[in-house]
């Protein structure tokens, strides 16, 4: 199966849908009983926003533009840059990369120049989830250095354990697990000093991570298991999604195919729950790996719909690996034509975006077909031969 999931605490900032009514509502009450232009209500037009991000993204962007404004005629830097941030992870809920990306600098260089360290870490923590989201590492670990500097500069152990998670992402996205190994053990001694339990859960889980990426599965479950144990009593519904599509991979990986499958539906019955088409696709996807060997109609049919979430939300990374899997199973299926399609268009797209560790497993990929089955008719994109 595929790389496991790793949590990033800046990603799952978690909001239901009836919550958010229930918290718009009030907030729009306590707005209507606050008539006085001032810094409050400056934070109250922006909680608004905030909250407005999954149900009405349009509304959403004219609280944050009123929260702006506002805070120009107060000079009030902190909602600034507070606006600037709603408007970047509005933007970066639809994927509008450029668009959330411009935002979310802005938010950190208003927060910057205000002095408000403390924010400009948590944005550029946000920014650096983003940057990973969209397979970015780069930039990713730019962010997080930077982040950490600040923390470290103001003795800021909380936002330091959260920055030093999503490094530890990027070091094992980079395949340098000791360094992420060192990350997640630095982040999990301070969150555990501050009872801190969504960073230890998240440094628990990107360990198993690491595990499961060193071929240690009885070690990377016992991880997962211990991050499972304090996402429940968080209580946290995206985070116990990813415990139970990484504790049923990592079951599937030893051998045991029902128990996996079980607790892979367990993740898909909550995402259809929350609603959160980023984790339907991703659910679909790995019970799509688990059915690869069994059922391979029924695989075919999952990675189809994971691939369709992957294009709606235009997350890239997903869309390669769907069209990878997509084509792994066709070729088993000796469905030639469209493995091929498939895997040319995951080589098109990893290549505009500079994915270059997806491009060399497809390249060698469609080596192993043309040396199999492929015609001597089929030719590659022009820009893309060598």
């Amino acid at each position: 199966m595929g790389r496991l999931l790793r949590i990033c605490v800046f990603l799952l900032s978690v909001s239901f849908v009836s919550a958010q009514k229930e918290a718009t509502d009030s907030l729009l009450l306590q707005l209507s009983n606050h008539p006085k232009n001032d810094t409050s209500k400056v934070n109250l037009l922006n909680k608004i926003a905030l909250s407005l991000i999954s149900s009405d993204s349009a509304k959403a962007m004219e609280f944050a533009d009123k929260a702006e404004a506002l805070s120009n005629e107060l000079k009030y830097h902190k909602g600034k840059a507070y606006s600037y941030f709603v408007r970047a992870k509005n933007l970066s809920q639809k994927r509008a990369d450029t668009s959330a990306i411009a935002q979310f600098l802005k938010a950190v260089q208003i927060a910057e120049l205000g002095g408000e360290n403390y924010d400009a870490a948590n944005y550029l923590g946000h920014l650096g989830a983003f940057y990973i989201n969209t397979g970015d590492t780069e930039d990713a670990k730019e962010c997080y250095e930077k982040g950490i500097k600040l923390c470290i500069a103001t003795n800021n152990k909380r936002k330091l354990s959260q920055l030093l998670v999503g490094l530890g992402i990027v070091y094992s996205e980079h395949g340098e697990f000791l360094k992420a190994l060192d990350c997640n053990d630095q982040a999990l001694k301070i969150s555990s000093s501050l009872n801190d339990l969504e960073v230890q859960s998240s440094a628990l889980n990107n360990t198993g991570s690491i595990f499961y990426d060193l071929g240690n599965y009885p070690k990377a479950q016992d991880y997962y298991f211990q991050s499972l144990k304090i996402k429940e009593k968080i209580g946290d519904k995206k985070r116990l999604i990813n415990s139970y599509l990484n504790i049923g991979s990592i079951i599937w990986l030893q051998g045991n195919n029902e128990p996996a499958l079980e607790y892979m539906n367990k993740a898909l019955a909550i995402a259809v729950e929350i609603k959160d088409k980023r984790f339907i696709g991703q659910c679909y996807e790995e019970i799509g790996k688990l059915q690869q060997r069994s059922n391979k109609q029924a695989a075919l049919a999952n990675f189809e719909k994971a691939l369709s979430y992957a294009n709606e939300l235009t997350l890239s990374k997903s869309v390669i690996s769907n069209l990878i899997n997509i084509g792994d199973v066709n070729i088993e299926m000796s469905r030639y034509d469209e493995a091929w399609s498939n895997y040319s268009k995951a080589l098109t797209l990893a290549n505009s975006i500079g994915r270059k560790q997806d491009m060399g497993r497809l390249w060698r990929k469609i080596g192993l077909m043309h040396y199999h089955k492929m015609s001597s008719t089929m030719q590659l994109p022009t820009h893309l031969r060598v």
